[in-house]
């Protein structure tokens, strides 16, 4: 990164590192700043002290971050303030309530591989730029995302949820992907919107899931998820196209009054019982593909011995 210089880009600076004293080792030293040596130590110990606040704290830091990003838009400064919105809490155990609720984080977050080891609240929060959740782990006492914003992409890839998680009328702007996890509990998406792909392939679901009055305006994969308790679709919207290729569904799936714009494939999909799968007043633009196979409509309401 070019060192900075001139009268614009030092009054940038000046501005970030008023609202990042801890940053000022890392500004304006010619290297690029997520090489540097401790910096990922120094953001995270900006990243608890701030939290330790509260949400008026950090909602005035965030918001100042974002008018500094805005005017800067580009080139060096608009990198600096770019790197220094960075929240990255990787690997944390959050032993008790992780209180989020209404925060907003103005660039990149990382919650990777963190621990929730009690409840964790991120209702209305605002994740201005990619909110990565990979592999974390939420106990029983519960998740809340209700009414948050994913500007950018959301990845809670291969996350575990012991307790119940809850994202009603969540707005994803970008990719969500939900692949190879763990909902130990009911899940609950009722209302939220998927701009870009939603991807839940491979992904466990143990208790009911709602996923009524959903828009998804990319493609959904629920390709080879497992649905062990009732699922619901109702009214939801598929714009560009659903897998559910060898998707397995144990009760009750509702699709009352789904609208599928685009084409949907079912192909090798298990319904244990064909009559507990509702489509009054479902429509199917495109039609039903299944490429190299066909649904399982069978009645498996008795398990075979293998199943069980």
């Amino acid at each position: 990164m070019p060192l900075l210089s001139g009268s614009r880009l030092e009054a940038a600076r000046r501005a970030l590192l008023a609202l990042n004293p801890w940053y000022e080792p890392y500004a304006g030293t010619g290297a690029e700043p997520s090489a540097a040596s401790g910096l990922q130590a120094a953001r995270r110990d900006a990243a608890w002290r701030r939290a330790r606040l509260g949400p008026d704290v950090w909602n005035r830091w965030a918001q100042e971050m974002l008018r500094l990003a805005s005017k800067a838009r580009s080139g060096p400064a608009a990198r600096l303030i770019e790197d220094a919105a960075i929240v990255d809490f990787t690997g944390a155990t959050f032993a008790r309530a992780a209180l989020f609720n209404g925060f907003i984080f103005p660039g990149a977050c990382s919650f990777r591989r963190c621990l929730f080891a009690d409840e964790a609240w991120f209702s209305s929060a605002q994740f201005h730029g990619e909110a990565d959740f990979s592999g974390a782990a939420f106990s029983s006492a519960g998740a809340w995302h209700e009414q948050s914003r994913f500007h950018g992409a959301a990845t809670f890839a291969g996350a575990r949820w012991a307790g119940t998680a809850q994202w009603r009328n969540t707005t994803f702007g970008g990719e969500a992907a939900f692949e190879r996890c763990a909902f130990r509990r009911d899940v609950w998406l009722a209302g939220s919107s998927f701009g870009s792909a939603a991807r839940f392939a491979g992904s466990e679901f143990a208790g009911d899931a709602g996923f009524s009055g959903c828009h998804f305006a990319g493609q959904a994969d629920f390709s080879k998820v497992h649905f062990r308790d009732s699922v619901g679709f109702e009214g939801a919207t598929f714009a560009a196209g659903a897998q559910f290729d060898e998707a397995r569904f144990d009760r009750k799936v509702w699709f009352r009054r789904a609208r599928f714009e685009a084409k949907v494939r079912f192909d090798r999909a298990r319904f244990r019982n064909f009559s507990e799968l509702d489509l009054t007043d479902a429509s199917f633009g495109e039609g039903v593909l299944a490429a190299s196979g066909t649904p399982d409509w069978r009645d498996r309401s008795r398990p075979s011995r293998a199943a069980t």
